[in-house]
Order: structure tokens, then C-alpha cells, then sequence
């Protein structure tokens, strides 16, 4: 064939790059099966669950990418981690995140289910289908057991991983725990500080003492709560400066969003 696997570092990405390379040169590897009839071929439905697990890598390895550029900003991989999930969502016909009121009243003969979020399985073969040309054939083929044991394993690959996405938390208590509160999470660019009005600016400063208290001393503290009034003053009376801070949005940088303020 005169290729080889690629190599990369990122886990991700390498996951994604060797997938990417069995898809591409399917016909190829297919052909050398029928030919050679290894012992180590896999079944049909093997690729079937492998293109699945293209379309998912696919996803994840984009979104990882994105968390980790170096200007990346805490609410931006927030937002990038939730459109992950969204899209898994729309792709295969998942819903979540749900009450547990809600997960107690769906029916686990019919549905895989995961924390907070469930797949009816009726939704996964159509999902499967819409990958490729060749999957409703290969399905129709298969043992009917075979093919829900394979539909249920997909569908528990993305509600799991949904879960677990939905979990993570980025900030951390003194003790190492995580912050229950996603909405915790503080505004950290111009234009949604000038959203914020005073009273709430300083309760975002009480909820998290316990880090301003290690670098600062109560007098510095005071004082930013007056730079927060000085920002929002600016953002009323100077109409050049309103329009570059109303100009942002959750995409700027920090750097760009505070270079406005000459910071």
C-alpha cells in the first residue's frame, strides 16, 4: 500500500489520525483480507463500530484542540466542552442532561442510559446508517443479536462520555475539591464585566476569597471592586471605547479583550 499509520503526540489526535487511516484505505484493506484471509481479520460489524468511533474521535479531537490553545480562556472551554456534547446530542439522538426524576421514568429496556443523559436505541441504527453507504448492508447481514449487542455498545460510548463530559469542572476549593457550581465560574473579559452591576461584581469577589486572599491584601481587594465602577462609568460616558467593548465576544482572546484597556 505504500503507506503507514501516522504518528502524533496528542492522544487524541493520534486516536483520530490511525481511525481517519483505516477509513481511508478501507477498499484497500478489505481487498488484502479477501485475499490473504488472515487469521487476525476482523468481523463485518467490526466497521461498522470503528466508523462510529471515527465520527466520536473526530468530534473529541477538534474540541481538545480548541481547550488547549495557550490564550484559551476557562469559559471558552467551558463553551467548547458543551458544544461537544451538543453535538453528540443532534448526531445520534440523545437527550440530556435530564433530572433524575426524569432518568428514574425512562424505560431501560428501550434506552441506554448513562448519569444524566439517555439514547433511545431505535435512534442508534438510524444514526449508524447515516455514516456511510455500506453500513445498512452490513447490518442487514449481521445476526439480529449482533447487531443490538453492537447498537447498545455504541450508544453506551456516547452517553457515558456525555456524563463524564458534562461533569467536568475546572475550578478547585482550597481542599481540592471540585466547585459544585458551574455558574461560579466569574466573567473575566470587558465586555461582560460591564454586564455585571456592583452588588453582583462583589459577590463574585466573596465567592472566591479563598484565592483573592493568597495573592492579595484586603486594601488591593477594595480595589478592584473600584476599578469594576471605573469600568462600567467608562463604558456609559466614552461612546469609542463602548463600541470596542460591546464589539467582543465569548471568541475574543483575553489578550485582545484587554488590550482595549491598555492592560
Amino acid at each position: 500500500m505504500q503507506t503507514t499509520c501516522p504518528r502524533v503526540t496528542n492522544h487524541w489526535l493520534s486516536t483520530e489520525k490511525v481511525i481517519s487511516w483505516f477509513k481511508i484505505h478501507r477498499p484497500k484493506l478489505l481487498a488484502h483480507i479477501e485475499s490473504k484471509q488472515p487469521d487476525s481479520a476482523p468481523p463485518r460489524l467490526w466497521w461498522v463500530a470503528f466508523l462510529s468511533m471515527h465520527h466520536f474521535t473526530t468530534r473529541a479531537a477538534v474540541t481538545f484542540c480548541v481547550i488547549q490553545g495557550l490564550t484559551t480562556l476557562v469559559l471558552q472551554q467551558r463553551n467548547a466542552l458543551d458544544n461537544l456534547i451538543a453535538s453528540f446530542i443532534d448526531d445520534i439522538g440523545m437527550i440530556g442532561p435530564l433530572t433524575a426524576e426524569s432518568i428514574a421514568n425512562i424505560d431501560p429496556s428501550t434506552h441506554v442510559i448513562s448519569g444524566h443523559y439517555a439514547i433511545v436505541l431505535s435512534s442508534v441504527r438510524e444514526f449508524l446508517v447515516g455514516l456511510a453507504s455500506w453500513v445498512d448492508t452490513l447490518l442487514n447481514e449481521a445476526d439480529e443479536s449482533d447487531q443490538n449487542g453492537l447498537q447498545h455498545n455504541i450508544a453506551l460510548v456516547y452517553v457515558t462520555a456525555c456524563d463524564q463530559i458534562h461533569e467536568i469542572s475546572a475550578y478547585r476549593n482550597r481542599n481540592n475539591n471540585a466547585m459544585v457550581d458551574l455558574g461560579s465560574i466569574p466573567p473575566v473579559l470587558p465586555h461582560e464585566l460591564v454586564e455585571l452591576f456592583a452588588v453582583d461584581f462583589i459577590r463574585k469577589i466573596q465567592q472566591h476569597a479563598f484565592r483573592l486572599d493568597h495573592c492579595y491584601s484586603s486594601t488591593q481587594i477594595d480595589l478592584v471592586a473600584d476599578e469594576h465602577k471605573a469600568l462600567i462609568h467608562a463604558h456609559r460616558c466614552e461612546p469609542v471605547l463602548k463600541d470596542d467593548i460591546d464589539s467582543l465576544s465569548s471568541s475574543s482572546s483575553f489578550k485582545d479583550g484587554w488590550s482595549l484597556l491598555g492592560a
